[in-house]
């Protein structure tokens, strides 16, 4: 690596004032080109956190989410906040399927300094049960030892340059149970991403079924099936569920067999209205290929689309399971049917 320190990042791409953030914020709602915020308050936070690092508005847009009141991005955005600060730099040491090591720099009268190294290995994702059926660590282990390498050193070597940013697969690996969850970079997380039996929202089962109760899911059968699980002890993430149970419609009432549509030359009649129902179960939706699959199938949406949707810039960062991917997405297009249908 070549030992000179490089420039510090231009800032003159930056909006200057929050007048221009706001600006800048309503015409990229306007657009439409970011399915994933869509409200003007949401624009401002992430162009404003990108400005204050550095980040340039449309990146910000496209790269900085807000996952359990944490604002994250990718190891991408990481790596580059590093690269550009000209205060720090990283070379790659030793980088294979089992093991990611990295060394950092700091520029000392012109010059770089080794300050650390930051290793994270497939053991190390084993211990922390990051290692999942189908998940990103089985299919593109290097692509993910690399961003919990990036991460976890940018944090003890240069937390000034990423302001104390986390991954998305980092936070999304937060389980959403009780006990005290420790960063595999020697910090401990603050007391706000720590989970509990109860979401920062109140989220618990008890809630959970009294708003399915409320919609006409009376029995546990019933509220089972309505959730698409077999047991309330798969639920894990009282917070989502509880976001899927408001976003059901209410159970609909029998009707007599005259009241039905009638088929129309062996085709069901069609019906009317802009509600999305959620019909599909978790042992259809078992893969990454039969998620995308049913997610053309339900909202024509695209790969490509599909990752946006998840706040993902690649295949390999999602972790959660393929079922909950689907519903994450599914929830967003019922409020959008509920938002058309008014």
């Amino acid at each position: 690596m070549e030992n000179t320190a490089l420039e510090p990042k231009r800032t003159d791409s930056l909006p200057g004032n929050f007048e221009e953030v706001t600006g800048l914020a309503k015409a990229f709602i306007t657009s439409g080109y970011f399915a994933d915020t869509r409200q003007l308050a949401q624009a401002i936070v992430k162009i404003q956190a990108g400005r204050e690092l550095g980040i340039p508005p449309v990146y910000a847009m496209q790269n900085i989410n807000l996952i359990r009141n944490r604002l994250c991005s990718s190891a991408n955005t990481l790596a580059l906040l590093v690269k550009r600060s000209g205060k720090y730099n990283y070379q790659v040491k030793e980088h294979t399927d089992t093991v990611c090591s990295i060394t950092f720099f700091e520029a000392n009268d012109g010059k770089w300094v080794e300050i650390g190294e930051s290793t994270f290995t497939i053991e190390d994702a084993k211990r922390a049960e990051l290692v999942k059926p189908d998940s990103g660590w089985v299919k593109y282990p290097r692509a993910m030892l690399f961003s919990r390498a990036i991460s976890q050193g940018a944090r003890i070597y240069c937390p000034d340059a990423i302001g104390g940013m986390y991954t998305d697969e980092e936070i999304r690996s937060i389980p959403a149970k009780s006990g005290s969850i420790e960063d595999l970079g020697t910090e401990k997380l603050e007391p706000d991403l720590e989970s509990s039996n109860e979401s920062p929202k109140g989220a618990s089962l008890g809630s959970i079924r009294t708003v399915l109760t409320k919609k006409g899911y009376q029995s546990e059968a019933d509220q089972l099936k309505a959730l698409g699980i077999n047991e309330f002890s798969e639920i894990k993430d009282f917070e989502k569920y509880l976001a899927l149970a408001q976003c059901l419609e209410n159970k609909p009432k029998a009707k007599p067999k005259e009241e039905q549509p009638k088929e129309e030359n062996g085709q069901p009649a069609e019906t009317t209205g802009t509600q999305v129902l959620i019909t599909r179960s978790p042992d259809s939706v078992k893969t990454l290929e039969q998620m995308r699959q049913a997610c053309f199938k339900d909202f024509t949406l695209q790969p490509g689309q599909v990752l946006k949707e998840l706040n993902a810039n690649s295949w390999s960062e999602i972790t959660q399971t393929p079922w909950e991917c689907y519903l994450q997405i599914a929830m967003v297009y019922q409020d959008m049917a509920k938002a058309e249908g008014m």
